[in-house]
Order: structure tokens, then sequence, then C-alpha cells
């Protein structure tokens, strides 16, 4: 499968190169959102800038989406450059796993993007190792990969990405169908 021309030709838009802002992808991922979750339907898209929890003045650009105003889908985008960086896929993975939990799901799926790769994550409420991949944690002698690269192995303009995501928004919009 292929997305439409349109999302892609959105996506190419984005400059090329490690070094291109987060805030390229916003359009992009716009459109791929709104395509999938049309303004007629029960499901509003809503981007907004979060605060980190930090005390900076640093923010996250998420998109929520939410069916009466519940949150039933998030994802939240990080540069391209964040990949590369251990300490951007550290804060890429703490604040996805901070996010999971307000979902209105009992279980979910929901990706991370750092450009336009993709991790996906898991929730499932109640459960012993409630949200997967299982967390590592962070060591402060030795230094650890707490989100190994390897976890956004996944293209979103790529056919393995783009299956991936609609069988994470299936899986959403079945569970939502009572709300």
């Amino acid at each position: 499968m292929v997305w439409a021309q349109v999302i892609l030709d959105e996506f190419a838009t984005v400059p090329e190169g490690d070094d291109v802002a987060e805030k390229e992808f916003h359009g992009p991922y716009s459109k791929l959102l709104y395509t999938i979750f049309p303004a007629d339907s029960k499901y509003t898209v809503v981007p907004q800038y979060m605060p980190t929890g930090r005390g900076t003045a640093d923010f996250i650009f998420t998109f929520r989406i939410l069916v009466r105003k519940l949150p039933v889908f998030i994802l939240e985008l990080k540069p391209p450059a964040d990949l590369r960086l251990q300490s951007g896929r550290m804060d890429a993975d703490d604040q996805i796993r901070r996010r999971l939990v307000d979902l209105a799901c009992e279980s979910i799926a929901t990706p991370s993007a750092i450009g336009t790769k993709l991790c996906f994550y898991t929730y499932t409420k109640g459960s012993k190792d409630p949200i997967s991949p299982s967390g590592i944690s962070y060591d402060r002698i030795r230094v650890n990969d707490v989100a190994p690269r390897e976890w956004w192995a996944l293209d979103v303009l790529e056919d393995a990405g783009e299956q991936r995501l609609r069988i994470v928004i299936g899986e959403i919009k079945t569970a939502c169908a009572h709300l």
C-alpha cells in the first residue's frame, strides 16, 4: 500500500538531512492524520505544544486524537537529529511513556516519530509490564542506551511503516467504537 499522493507530496516538501527542524514535519503529519481521522468523523485531531515537564522552556509537539475529549491516540514528533543522539532518543522514549498512561483505552498502540522514523509503543492497563517495548533502566555510572536506535526502524513513508501505522489505527478505531 502507498499513501495518497497528496500525503507523499507534503512529506516531499521537508528538506533532506539530519539538521531539519521538527516544525518541518507539522504539515506532513497533519495531512496524514487528517486523512486517517477525517473532520467529519468522531475523531478530532488536536496539534499542540506540550511542556517537557523539566522546568525549562522546551516543548514537545504532539498530535492528540480525541473522541469526546478523551485521548485515544498520540503521536509525538522529534527532529531527525534526535535519532542519532542517545539523549534525543531517551527524551522521545521518556515522553511517550509518560503520555501513554493518559490514554482512555484499556490497551493501545501508538507511535513516537523522529522525523519519518516510527517506534511503536503498546500500553496495556493493569498489566505487570504495561508498556512495550520494556523500558531500559538508565545507569548513572556506565553509559547505556535506554532507547536503542533500532526501536525507530519503521519509516512512515515505506510500505512496512505505513502498514504498521494502518494496523494500529484500525485497532484504535475498533477499540473506540463504543465511545
